[in-house]
């Protein structure tokens, strides 16, 4: 597993297919294909705050580099929000990475209880609607999926399955839609992240240390930049 912090060609390809997502979302709204492909970062970025916990020295220094670029990262993502839903849509995504990194740091310690009470929190403080966190309680538990089973490709890539299948039901749920149709909405198209997460990469990049944190607010900041520009 360490091998991939000597290769960051698989954190580019992530990068590449957020910004698919970011600009399909805001400027081809019609162009549904971007969206889909959109799918395939987060669970490679999820694999990363994973990892990161695994082989991290120093546990605060992580935990607290994750939650200040989530705030400065909240800023532009206000706005990038507004334009989506004209409205406030909640925290980003950092936010929920940070949430799962204080889960799994309980979790790791076997005080499960405590781990568990800070997802259904979470899940309690969403479902109230006082605070929305990307991707919620389903991608926190994808970053435990990832740590649990790191060294368990089958039955990681079956827990993620699972746990797409169970968010996409409670999307549709509320709607009476069929669950069978859970096998056919664009967060399905997360799972194609698992073979690229496999992949044993012969093109070597290295990207800055901190790409990720700058590139996450940085990207979206200048995607918000535009779109106020051309409107």
């Amino acid at each position: 597993m360490k091998g991939y912090y000597k290769n960051d060609m698989l954190k580019f390809i992530a990068a590449f297919f957020m910004i698919i997502d970011h600009v399909g979302a805001i400027f081809f709204e019609n162009l549904v294909i971007l969206r889909y492909l959109g799918r395939i970062a987060f669970p490679i970025f999820a694999f990363y705050v994973a990892m990161g916990f695994f082989w991290t020295s120093d546990f605060k220094k992580y935990i607290s580099r994750i939650l200040i670029f989530a705030v400065i990262a909240q800023i532009p993502y206000a706005f990038f929000s507004f334009i989506l839903t004209d409205n406030y849509y909640g925290m980003n995504i950092l936010f929920t990475f940070f949430i799962a990194l204080f889960a799994l740091y309980f979790f790791k310690r076997k005080n499960y209880s405590i781990s568990v009470l800070i997802i259904v929190l979470c899940e309690v403080i969403q479902a109230l609607t006082l605070i929305k966190f990307d991707y919620g309680v389903y991608g926190i538990l994808m970053v435990f999926a990832f740590y649990i089973f790191k060294d368990d490709k089958i039955h990681r890539n079956l827990s993620i399955f699972c746990l797409t299948i169970a968010y996409i039901f409670t999307i549709y749920l509320p709607l009476g839609i069929p669950f069978y149709y859970s096998f056919i909405h664009r967060q399905m198209f997360c799972v194609l992240a698992l073979p690229l997460i496999d992949l044993n990469y012969k093109t070597k990049i290295l990207l800055p240390r901190y790409f990720f944190y700058i590139f996450y607010p940085a990207h979206i900041a200048i995607i918000v930049f535009v779109y106020f520009i051309l409107s």
